[in-house]
């Protein structure tokens, strides 16, 4: 398996991602009782009585997917019974900038060998040899 490695400018990021941002809302009331809930998210839920909670993603039909949840987890579900809602789980997420990578001229190395690379040197063990894309990735394989 090859064994990368980024490059990086000195002048720009070196990872980038996007931005999350996790909420928890507590309810622990009747699911019936509970209100307009968001559109997209999780909802911890719970037949009343139960000591743990499945997480169920929020959909239109809430109380069946429950159901149908607990079924396959546990083989069975009491439809009669009263379902709690313990908490709401929602994420906010802002995707992280586009980086444009900018290659160099390829090169290649062949071990032992030590590699300059703007802002990077890399030795390159006997028996491995490698070579950089078109962003200025360095891949290297074991010969």
């Amino acid at each position: 398996m090859p064994v990368r490695w980024r490059r990086s400018s000195g002048s720009g990021p070196l990872v980038a991602s996007g931005e999350r941002r996790d909420s928890v809302r507590s309810y622990v009331v009747p699911l019936d009782e509970a209100g307009e809930l968001p559109q997209e998210g999780t909802a911890d839920l719970r037949y009343a009585g139960q000591s743990f909670e499945l997480s169920v993603p929020l959909q239109d039909d809430l109380a069946e997917a429950f159901h149908r949840a607990h079924e396959d987890l546990y083989g069975f579900a009491e439809r009669g019974r009263q379902i709690e809602l313990v908490a709401v789980r929602t994420a906010e997420v802002v995707p992280g900038p586009q980086l444009e990578l900018r290659g160099e001229r390829s090169r290649s190395v062949q071990g032992p060998d030590v590699l300059e690379l703007p802002g990077a040197t890399v030795w390159v063990p006997e028996e491995w040899s490698g070579r950089t894309d078109a962003h200025g990735t360095l891949g290297l394989t074991r010969s």
